[in-house]
C-alpha cells in the first residue's frame, strides 16, 4: 500500500534531522572539542552519509563503558539502513511503499534509540503511528467505495 508521497518524503526528511541530532547531541557531551571543530554551529554541519557517520563515530576513542556501548550500538544501527537515510531523505522517491517508509523510520528510530534520546524515540514513533494512520485511512476510504 501506498501513502501520499509528500507526507513520506516529509516524514524522512524530519527523521534525517532527528537522528543528526541526537548524533550530535552525544558527540558534543561526549567530545564536545570534536563537536567545536566540526560542527560550530550545531547539528545542521553534521555529514550525515553513512560513511560520514562512520568514520566519524570511529574517530572517537573509547573513553568508558557508555562510550563504548554508544559506539557497538550505533554503529551498525547505522549501517543496517539499506538504503541508507541520507539518501532516501535527499533523493526522494515516488512509489515507495507505506512498509519501505515504515523500514527507513524504524531504521532512523534504531540509531536514535541507540544514542539513548528517549523524546527523538518518541517522535519517530510518532511519524511511523501517522504514516500507518494514514495508509489505514486510506485503506478504509477504498473498501468503502467499493462496497
Amino acid at each position: 500500500m501506498r501513502v501520499n508521497g509528500e507526507m513520506g518524503e516529509r516524514s524522512l526528511l524530519h527523521c534525517f534531522w532527528l537522528v543528526g541530532g541526537a548524533i550530535y547531541d552525544v558527540a558534543n557531551v561526549r567530545w564536545p572539542e570534536w563537536a567545536s571543530i566540526y560542527c560550530p554551529d550545531g547539528p545542521s554541519q553534521l555529514m550525515l552519509s553513512r560513511t560520514d557517520l562512520l568514520s566519524t563515530l570511529t574517530w572517537f576513542s573509547v573513553e568508558d563503558a557508555r562510550t563504548e556501548k554508544l559506539k557497538r550500538e550505533i554503529l551498525p544501527a547505522i549501517g543496517e539502513c539499506r538504503p541508507p537515510l541520507r539518501n532516501s531523505a535527499y533523493h526522494p522517491v515516488v512509489d515507495r511503499t507505506v512498509a519501505q517508509y515504515d523500514e527507513l523510520l524504524a531504521c532512523g528510530q534504531r540509531i536514535v534509540v541507540a544514542s539513548e534520546d528517549e523524546a527523538r524515540a518518541a517522535e519517530i514513533r510518532e511519524l511511523r503511528d501517522k504514516m500507518r494512520g494514514e495508509a489505514e485511512r486510506t485503506w478504509n476510504e477504498i473498501q468503502s467505495q467499493d462496497g
